[in-house]
């Protein structure tokens, strides 16, 4: 249905939007034609979040009926301890503010089962415990398929290996699975009756080793297959960049292994260490290591955090191959080469050149290129060494190594795998999904549209009118899905929906924003005749389900007003203007900040120093914050109020690269309170407009790197920003209590207070 022709702004766009409750790292699976019990037959799109939570929509509208989730399942219990997992304790922020379910499911159409892994942090007999596990759904329902023995506890006790700091000093000993530090990013895959799921790590933190499971699909408490790719090493994960394993038509499952112990040897043994390789599983009877490749240099790389599993392996079809190597595979990762292999024959390791395998050639910018190629019609679609999309063609098993092109590039953190949609070999696009900010924590989500056959040609982009078609903030390494003419995709707390469709013009708002006193009178406009205008207050995205617009109406307090307009069935896209009671506008001075010299994260009293620091936006770049603080050792206890300008739900944004607490009214909201590299961390709060706030960071800097301590924050009004001067206050609410002496010899005590008031003549 999607075509070069009819892929444009004019014909082409954001259908609806579905809200969610975490982000969507996962992509979007789509099943049609299913019959939920109550609600009769649907296309439905399933997400999972990583607030430990699966959704299904209907899959082509969210009108009426389904405005709503046909269902959804929480694998959460707050009142029993079982939460998300705050990313502070993983001493990464890869993924924030929590971290739920991150690998894509997997459905198995047969049996109408969702399949999915679910991380959690728990209290067990008062200890804080993170717990796997994998997940049977019905797709029709949510429930569990507890006749598959669903849920089971993912976790391995006796494998044999004495990796180094991760085993249990047994004689023999085994390594242990360490259910804090693994991660779960690769997609699920369902193979031959055996769900399989890979793992990794947190931000390449330590201990960890790559792990490879196999679950019976319909009994899960069968004991499973078992490989572990570093038994008498380290690390060696699987990551992916999401996408997952390959299988050939023969059955054999292939997946790349990043950074971690690589024993430079080419026999295969079970305790041989398998870091920075291309690996060839047999899966007929268990989980059995058949071949692999690893590059000469795959000890350097792994030193230089270059991992191969950045991203996954694909299996290329006979026609791109020769006579002489009918069977191939391509691999990479962060670095530059892409490898050819040939699948018969892999070539192992051989020290001093790669001229074994079948071709090696330059075709990325190297650096962080974790993302996972696309194959179609002979042609290779992945990053080349201008950070673009290259389409490489292939004859007889031989890449033509001069690429055609996108015009957009593409930022290496941000990541992006293409994604080929054809009617056979015609018709084909290339979509991708671009992160404008790469590790930035609110940046846009733009989904981008070529002509694959000649990938020069930008078809469509989301950026063009980002009032009707942005998909929000974006999350790294995501693919969208596309089916049956629509194109799905998943970001921060949204799943949006485009497609074919009439659009009508985005209406106006009169007046468009701004600063007012006291009141203002709104009202709506649109250059499409007899359209209905449905408005929001409150930061949401408006549907018809919103309040519908049926005369001027004045605004007394902030706000932001989003509006759309509808005809015919047609929806525009989205306006929005700010209006600011200039009241809102606080007069804060800053926060009280109390500074601890030669006090690593201790706190003694008295501070050395106590002054007013208009905002937290520091880079000392290793000096003292002042001559009576040392510059090697040092903490600060922020503290204050906090005034939020409207009633939404704020994220909020520390940056350190030592310890970081923040607490406010009392609440801890970000706990990072250990040593590492300039991290950001968040978390959200929902606060009310112009209610003050208690507020307290805590930092502490020890001599590890330019001590830099920063706190931002965003919500759906509020661009992302390090929180003004003019809504901190250095006193805390209510003012702390003054405890006064009894005069001695009949003396008079005076004091003296201060009041700012703000008056609302209406």
């Amino acid at each position: 249905q999607l075509t070069p022709a009819n892929v444009n702004t004019n014909t082409f766009g954001q259908l609806f939007s579905c809200g969610v409750d975490g982000f969507l790292y996962a992509q979007p699976l789509v099943m049609t034609n299913v019959i939920i019990p109550a609600k009769g037959l649907h296309d439905v799109v399933y997400v999972a979040t990583e607030n430990d939570s699966v959704f299904a929509f209907d899959a082509d509208s969210n009108q009426g009926p389904n405005a709503n989730p046909l269902w959804q399942t929480s694998f959460l219990n707050p009142a029993a301890g079982v939460t998300t997992v705050p990313s502070s304790v993983t001493g990464s922020s890869d993924i924030t503010p929590t971290i739920g379910i991150t690998a894509t499911p997997v459905i198995d159409p047969a049996t109408g089962t969702l399949y999915v892994e679910v991380k959690t942090q728990e209290i067990s007999n008062s200890v804080t415990v993170y717990v796997h596990r994998l997940h049977a759904l019905d797709i029709t329902t949510g429930l569990e398929r507890t006749n598959f023995n669903s849920p089971v506890v993912i976790q391995c006790t006796n494998y044999p290996g004495a990796g180094s700091g991760d085993n249990d000093g047994a004689n023999p000993p085994h390594v242990l699975w360490n259910p804090l530090r693994l991660h779960d990013r690769p997609a699920l895959a369902l193979l031959n009756g055996a769900v399989y799921l890979s793992f990794a790590s947190h931000g390449d933190n330590t201990p960890y080793h790559g792990w490879l499971f196999a679950y019976n699909a319909t009994n899960l408490s069968r004991q499973p297959s078992v490989y572990n790719a570093t038994p008498n090493g380290g690390e060696g994960g699987f990551w992916d960049g999401g996408g997952g394993p390959s299988v050939d038509a023969q059955g054999n499952m292939y997946l790349q292994t990043g950074n971690g112990t690589f024993d430079q040897i080419t026999n295969i043994t079970a305790s041989n260490n398998y870091s920075m390789s291309l690996i060839k599983f047999a899966t007929t009877n268990g989980i059995m290591m058949v071949d692999f490749f690893a590059p000469s240099n795959a000890v350097t790389l792994s030193g230089e955090d270059q991992d191969l599993g950045a991203s996954a392996p694909i299996i290329l079809p006979d026609s791109a191959g020769s006579a002489a190597h009918p069977h191939l595979v391509v691999g990479g990762g962060k670095t530059s080469p892409i490898y050819l292999v040939d699948r018969d024959n892999m070539g192992r390791w051989k020290a001093g050149d790669d001229n074994q395998i079948v071709q090696q050639f330059n075709g990325g910018p190297g650096g962080d290129r974790d993302i996972t190629p696309a194959f179609f019609n002979n042609t290779l679609y992945i990053i080349d060494a201008n950070s673009r999309i290259g389409a490489y063609t292939i004859t007889n098993a031989l890449f033509n190594t001069t690429p055609v092109e996108t015009p957009d590039g593409y930022d290496n953190k941000g990541g992006v795998t293409a994604c080929i949609s054809a009617n056979g070999s015609s018709n084909a696009i290339a979509w991708a999904i671009y992160n404008a900010g790469g590790e930035t924590p609110t940046a846009p989500c733009i989904l981008r549209a070529y002509n694959a056959t000649n990938l020069t040609q930008e078809l469509y982009t989301s950026a063009q009118l980002p009032s009707r078609d942005s998909a929000g903030d974006a999350v790294k390494f995501t693919a969208p899905a596309i089916v049956n003419g629509k194109v799905y995709v998943g970001a921060q707390y949204t799943l949006t929906v485009y497609g074919l469709g009439s659009f009508l013009p985005t209406p106006a708002i009169q007046p468009d924003g701004g600063y007012f006193t006291n009141q203002v009178t709104i009202s709506f406009s649109d250059a499409a005749a007899g359209a209905s205008f449905y408005y929001t207050l409150d930061g949401t995205t408006p549907t018809i389900n919103s309040t519908i617009y049926t005369a001027p109406f004045t605004l007394s307090s902030s706000a932001t007003v989003q509006v759309i307009a509808t005809a015919g069935g047609a929806v525009s896209g989205v306006a929005s203007a700010d209006f600011i009671n200039s009241a809102a506008l606080g007069g804060g001075l800053g926060l009280v900040g109390a500074y601890y010299s030669n006090q690593l994260a201790t706190f003694v009293p008295p501070p050395t120093l106590v002054r007013t620091d208009a905002v937290i936006n520091f880079n000392w770049n290793g000096a003292a914050p002042d001559p009576s603080i040392s510059p090697t050792n040092f903490s600060v206890s922020w503290t204050g109020c906090v005034q939020p300008q409207y009633s939404e739900t704020y994220t909020f944004y520390t940056l350190s690269d030592a310890g970081a607490r923040l607490w406010i009214n009392g609440q801890l909201l970000i706990n990072a309170w250990s040593n590492q590299p300039p991290t950001t961390w968040s978390a959200t709060i929902p606060m009310l407009a112009q209610q003050i706030y208690n507020i307290q960071m805590d930092y502490y800097y020890g001599n590890t790197g330019d001590a830099v301590a920063q706190l931002s924050w965003s919500s759906p009004s509020t661009p992302f920003a390090i929180v003004p001067q003019t809504q901190l206050y250095p006193f805390s609410n209510p003012p702390p209590v003054v405890v006064m002496t009894s005069p001695t010899n009949g003396a008079a005590l005076t004091a003296a207070a201060s009041l700012t008031l703000a008056a609302d003549a209406a």
